[in-house]
């Protein structure tokens, strides 16, 4: 990838998904992405080159497919998926979730670094009655909500977020708030 250049013969630089173990500070693994395709079909046959057992694997919402939620329970390997717009059922019913049932367990862990001071309010939910088809999701077990607060010391400006989650993993707010 270093001596990739766009100028160069082509002209287009690769695209590459990478498997990185957080704890470590290690890149696991890399598949490079077909130029007629995108990362849907690349971590699947990332995730074939790992061994995931007993491990978590976190995906963006680009990664959020029921195929790649199987494939991670069938190497014996729970999820924590991001939710966006590009699942628009499964986010609206998120929303249905978070309005109206009482998350199982909350948890905030605060973080004093790099400048700043970011809170994390994470909030698990066992109710997955507002998914529709939510059988097809193999291994659906909680839906998370972390709202993010973050407060600049040098500007001293605060930012909010709010993101959401499917799991394979049980309803343990301290533990996913960790695990994300």
């Amino acid at each position: 990838i270093r001596g990739a250049n766009p100028k160069r013969k082509g002209g287009k630089m690769p695209h590459i998904v990478s498997a990185f173990a957080s704890a470590n500070g290690l890149t696991l693994g890399q598949v490079r992405v077909d130029e007629k395709s995108n990362e849907i079909t690349a971590i699947p046959q990332l995730l074939e080159l790992l061994f995931l057992e007993g491990c978590t694997v976190t995906i963006d919402a680009m990664g959020c497919q029921t195929g790649i939620a199987a494939k991670i329970i069938e190497q014996k390997a729970d999820y924590i998926l991001a939710v966006k717009g590009n699942q628009g059922g499964l986010e609206q019913a998120i929303a249905d979730t978070v309005l109206l049932e009482k998350p199982i367990s909350t948890h905030t862990d605060e973080d004093f670094g790099h400048g700043r001071i970011e809170r994390r309010t994470c909030s698990a939910y066992e109710e997955l009655g507002h998914v529709e088809d939510a059988e097809k999701w193999v291994g659906l077990r909680s839906i998370v909500k972390v709202e993010t607060e973050v407060y600049e010391k040098v500007s001293g400006k605060t930012t909010n977020e709010c993101r959401v989650y499917i799991t394979s993993l049980p309803a343990d707010a301290a533990l996913l708030n960790q695990r994300i």
